[in-house]
């Protein structure tokens, strides 16, 4: 029996084609059994290809840009012109007639203002000095400026009521003291002390005012202003001085009926 060596030497044509059988076999097998990478890669491109084609249809078509009238504009700002509201533009700035800003200084006109004063708040209270009824009457005065007020007077009317005519004029009842100065709507008030129980009033202040000898008077201002009747005459109806009633207990001794016991007393009505 020959060597191991003797045997391959005999027999390597038989050894090496039944290796190159072995190889061959490999690649039939492994060709048929598993994924080939060119075909796969041929089959995504015929896919995307058919995509493409199915979608060429949808992409919206691009409208031609618009040329913009260069000539045409720049002919338009050549052309000499004046900037107004109703021109879009004006012409180049070299050519533009130049704007101009006139200023003029007005000075203020100062005048002399008096306005009427108001009367804010009427009220009626008891006083404890004169033990009756009193009206207080509370005002402002009105705007003032370049005036000096040199008198303040409060007017009263009485109205009708059963058993008095009333009166037809408004009469002065006091003055207010301003000597110390006045100024815009700075508040007085004023006690009516001489009204009568059951009787119905109404009220108007009268302010006086100097103005100034080189300026005039504002209008609607003057130097003489009188404020709006208060209360008006139609709400003045509940605008009624009350009656005062004092009860006097005399001195004495209580006296005795039976049961009954007595003390003097006497009462009168304050009007």
């Amino acid at each position: 029996m020959g060597s191991y060596k003797d045997l391959i030497s005999e027999h390597c044509d038989k050894v090496a084609f039944g290796v190159v059988g072995l190889i061959t076999l490999l690649i039939v097998v492994a060709m048929n059994t598993g994924s080939d990478p060119v075909s796969a890669l041929r089959d995504k491109i015929n896919l995307y290809q058919n995509k493409i084609a199915s979608t060429e249809n949808e992409v919206p078509t691009l409208t031609a840009p618009e040329i913009p009238d260069v000539a045409g504009t720049v002919e338009k700002r050549w052309r000499l012109t004046v900037l107004s509201r109703k021109t879009p533009f004006g012409a180049f700035l070299m050519y533009c007639q130049p704007a101009v800003m006139r200023i003029y200084q007005i000075a203020s006109e100062v005048v002399n203002v008096h306005e009427k004063p108001v009367i804010t708040e009427l009220a009626i209270e008891r006083d404890a000095e004169v033990r009756k009824p009193v009206v207080k009457v509370t005002f402002k005065l009105g705007k003032l400026s370049n005036v000096e007020v040199t008198d303040v007077t409060v007017l009263r009317r009485r109205l009708a009521t059963a058993g008095d005519r009333g009166e037809k004029q408004f009469k002065e009842v006091g003055k207010v003291d301003v000597s110390g100065g006045a100024e815009t709507g700075q508040e007085f008030t004023f006690v009516d002390k001489t009204v009568r129980a059951g009787k119905r009033y109404v009220y108007r202040i009268r302010s006086t005012a100097k103005g100034a000898a080189d300026k005039s008077w504002k209008e609607g201002s003057q130097a003489v202003q009188l404020s709006d009747p208060a209360p008006p005459e139609e709400e003045s109806k509940d605008f009624v001085v009350p009656y005062d009633l004092r009860i006097l207990f005399s001195q004495g001794q209580i006296e005795t009926t039976g049961d009954v016991a007595y003390f003097d007393v006497e009462f009168e009505i304050a009007s």
